[in-house]
């Protein structure tokens, strides 16, 4: 049979290499072999840590061994990323390491790599105990490798051959795939059934016919094609640190996608370059396949063509090869860099937050402009990308910046306005008191005519003539005196308005060159939080005139604008925390407590198993659920109609609030309901359990309350119980916090993988009990509240712990992220909530004085 190891009928052998995927790799190992295969063998191998034993068991006869062979397990820790090495080494090792396993594994590792394995403790043991030290051959040893395969054939060397091949590759490191390719060569141009001297010496011995062989066809290729064989092989490798480079095995697409890059050259008689009519790269593959210095196979998970070079020995000894890996390790380095980023910006569907910013935008383009590496389209589509969200928010800064200079030149334009305006005042005055020195010189005349009509009073009225003319002279002078006085302000007045809106424009236009420079923030929501700002101002007057209820509404309503400002935030919590505004809604006992969605209704579960809910404004009792046992956990929906409730008995319920039905009971769990919630699909409802170790982990079908899946109790570790747990937007992980009441357990906050099953990853540093979590609403950060009295801010994708915040010093219970991420809430038994600001880790306000089950608007 296939397989099958000769001499003993019930055993089977399967060989693989790890490369990028090696449970798909196994997957395909093992089908070869299959005596019953499964519909879906790879989907029952990640199922746990016992996946690979159980998928063994199932594709064997009964009382079937198998031996399975995993050549160059170096891979593992060169090709295979961190996250589905870790699956596949706990799969394994559990499989070897159960005593009924029919599965025995053998593995080939170069020595240069013996330290990876060992920083496993598990696989690490394991290879102190069964290591095998695969020494180099001696010169007999050799001579019989490569006399005895010839023999076999038919063939023979000629005399002196073969101590010549021996001495050439003895105490040389890595010679064996050098000697199996210099002898295909001499095999293939053997002279009947000669192997001989001369065309040994042709081909380049065994240190140079792999190099000799590949400089040969790159030789023969026209400048185009070189240039593009220069771009192929530098794909093909993975470059070492600390240690020597390997190959790398690649997508044929990838590949292909260089060829747009470049040109062809005609195709010669004697030339093995390529014609124009067809792909240069894959008719470039084609040809250092032929020669055995390229292989190809599929990709096990998308079952793509792939490629990679056939001897890793060919890293070492093509002259050419080393020169373009000396010359261009940086820029290899940087393509992978960049293919990375581009590959997680197509996988989260080219969302913009994944785009280059900043300086490492401006590292990329640099390295672009002058390097010789050629990118493919999907490659130069992420750069692209990233320079034009770049250009739009440097445009959209422009906008601001020139609509903010129009408003500081408008303002200038109304102050000169103001300043004419002012000057044309004084113009008035002036003819003012031209109109009353007039008035004057009429009554100087009257006063002389009137000298005609009395003689005998001559002297009197000239006297008074006299003296009304100087009383006049002098009010004239006055008033003309008062008029230039007033002119003259006026005119200063708007010529300093003049200078100093000029002066407000220049200093406007130096600050915005100054802040193209810095690249400052774009400021496209800036109506969005003047309104808030507004609202938040309104609600601080309505609060000022003991207007209680219109201040919060309007508090709400400043915070329901996207990203709020943080003055809004505090305004909502100040009107929120104000005296008269806290609700001590009417219940018998303490209990838990969820808000709905819109904010307009409280929930508050009690451990008589009663369910109350109030209008969070007025604090009015709107309606009351009953049931027979505690509640221990609830959830809104997002439509705000259904209220899930976790019991103390292990019971889900669902009610109807519109209904004021009960609409089903999920039962499943044996202790406590420490946590419901609903899934963002809409489709599933999720509950954990405390009480226990270890706890179960239930997924239901909200419309059939059939369990979905279940999980916790085999793959958990050693759990007391799940305190919370807060899901993931996309759905796919949920974190835990884990009990850890008597310090038994070392990993009180897990990752878990919804879709599996299985932890994805058991966060460090934390000893006591995790009781509150929250995610992010990017989904990339992890919030957890500790019995220890920290609160610590975690990035969900490497595990490292980014703050810690200490301010409680009580046990923390719940942890909650701010719609924006930027802020967040903890409460505490030590009756205070608090504030924080997560970028500075400083604390914005404490609130003291509040408990657990205080429900405020």
């Amino acid at each position: 049979r296939a397989g099958a190891v000769p001499s003993s009928p019930d055993w089977f052998m399967v060989d693989m290499l790890p490369s990028t995927h090696p449970l798909e790799e196994l997957e395909t190992a093992l089908l070869r072999v299959a005596v019953n295969p499964p519909a879906s063998l790879l989907e029952q191998m990640q199922h746990g840590e016992r996946g690979i034993l159980q998928a063994v068991r199932r594709i064997l006869p009964e009382g079937g061994e198998l031996l399975l062979l995993i050549d160059q397990f170096e891979e593992l820790f060169t090709l295979t990323d961190e996250q589905r090495r870790g699956e596949f080494l706990a799969g394994l090792l559990t499989a070897v390491s159960d005593p009924r396993s029919p599965l025995r594994l053998l593995i080939t590792l170069r020595a240069d790599f013996y330290d990876r394995p060992l920083q496993h403790e598990q696989l690490g043991r394991l290879l102190q105990q069964q290591t095998e030290l695969v020494l180099p051959l001696s010169a007999a040893e050799i001579e019989q490798a490569i006399v005895q395969p010839a023999q076999a054939v038919g063939c023979h060397f000629e005399p002196g051959l073969v101590s010549t091949i021996v001495a050439d590759i003895q105490d040389q490191p890595g010679s064996l795939p050098l000697l199996q390719y210099a002898l295909t060569e001499l095999f293939e141009r053997r002279d009947g059934n000669r192997l001989t001297k001369a065309t040994y010496a042709e081909i380049g011995g065994v240190l140079g016919a792999l190099g000799r062989r590949a400089e040969e066809i790159y030789a023969q290729l026209h400048e185009p094609d070189q240039q593009l064989a220069r771009q192929l092989f530098l794909r093909l490798v993975t470059l070492g640190e600390g240690v020597e480079d390997t190959r790398r095995r690649v997508l044929q697409s990838e590949l292909l996608a260089l060829a747009g890059e470049q040109g062809s050259g005609g195709a010669g008689e004697q030339s093995l370059s390529l014609s124009v009519s067809q792909s240069p790269s894959l008719h470039l593959l084609d040809l250092y396949g032929r020669f055995r210095l390229l292989t190809f196979d599929h990709d096990p998970a998308s079952r793509e063509p792939t490629v990679e070079v056939a001897h890793e020995a060919l890293l070492r000894e093509w002259p050419r090869l080393r020169d373009w890996l000396a010359e261009s390790r940086h820029d290899v380095g940087m393509q992978r860099l960049l293919a990375h980023g581009a590959q997680e910006w197509e996988q989260a569907q080219q969302d913009a937050s994944y785009l280059l910013r900043g300086s490492r935008l401006v590292q990329f383009e640099d390295w672009v402009s002058d390097s010789s590496v050629v990118l493919t389209p999907g490659e130069r589509a992420f750069l692209q990308a990233s320079v034009a969200a770049r250009e739009a928010r440097q445009a959209e800064e422009e906008a601001r910046r020139q609509r903010e200079l129009q408003t500081a030149q408008q303002l200038a334009e109304t102050e000169r306005q103001r300043a004419e305006e002012q000057v044309a005042a004084a113009g008035r005055l002036r003819q003012r008191a031209i109109y009353l020195g007039v008035a004057a010189l009429l009554a100087v005349l009257l006063a002389v005519a009137a000298f005609g009509f009395s003689r005998q009073s001559n002297q009197n009225a000239n006297l008074a003539a006299a003296r009304e003319q100087e009383a006049v002279a002098e009010a004239d002078q006055r008033a003309t005196a008062e008029a230039n006085a007033v002119a003259a302000a006026v005119e200063a007045q708007a010529a300093q308005a003049t200078a100093q809106a000029e002066a407000m424009t220049r200093a406007q236009a130096e600050q915005e060159a100054s802040s193209q420079r810095d690249l400052a923030q774009a400021s496209a929501q800036e109506a969005v939080q003047a309104y808030s700002l507004s609202l938040a101002a309104n609600a601080r007057q309505a609060l000022e005139a003991n207007d209680q209820q219109l201040a919060l509404l309007l508090a709400l309503a400043a915070n329901k604008v996207p990203d709020p400002p943080l003055q809004s935030w505090q305004t909502l919590l100040d009107i929120a925390y104000a005296p008269g505004l806290k609700k001590e809604l009417p219940t018998t006992t303490t209990g838990v407590v969820a808000v709905s969605p819109d904010g307009q209704t409280i929930a508050v579960g009690s451990p008589g198993g009663v369910v109350s809910l109030f209008d969070a404004v007025s604090g009015e009792r709107l309606q009351q659920l009953e049931e027979s046992i505690g509640v221990n956990s609830m959830a809104f929906h997002a439509d705000g109609q259904l209220l899930l409730l976790g019991l103390s008995n292990g019971e889900v319920v669902l009610w109807d609030l519109a209904a004021g039905a009960l609409v089903r009971r999920f039962a499943g769990h044996v202790e406590a309901v420490s946590y419901v919630g609903f899934h963002p699909n809409g489709r599933y409802i999720i509950s954990t359990e405390d009480g226990r170790a270890p706890a179960d982990i239930i997924v239901w079908d909200m419309a059939t309350g059939e369990m979905v899946r279940r999980f916790g109790s085999e793959e958990g570790g050693n759990f007391e119980g799940i305190r919370n747990m807060a899901i993931t937007p996309d759905g796919t992980k949920a974190l835990a916090g884990v009990g850890s009441q008597n310090r038994t357990n070392p990993y009180p906050l897990v990752l878990w993988n919804l879709e599996t099953g299985e932890p994805i990853r058991f966060f460090e540093g934390l000893a006591r009990s995790v009781n509150g979590v929250d995610v992010s609403p990017n989904g990339r950060l992890g919030l957890s509240g500790s019995a220890d009295g920290s609160v610590r801010l975690w990035d969900l994708e490497t595990g490292e712990m980014l703050k810690r915040l200490d301010g409680h010093e009580g046990i923390v219970i719940r942890v909650a992220f701010s719609p924006d991420g930027r802020t967040a809430l903890s409460t505490s038994l030590d009756h205070t909530i608090i504030w924080w600001n997560l970028d500075s880790g400083e604390i914005i306000h404490r609130f003291a004085g509040y408990y657990a089950n205080d429900a405020w608007g």
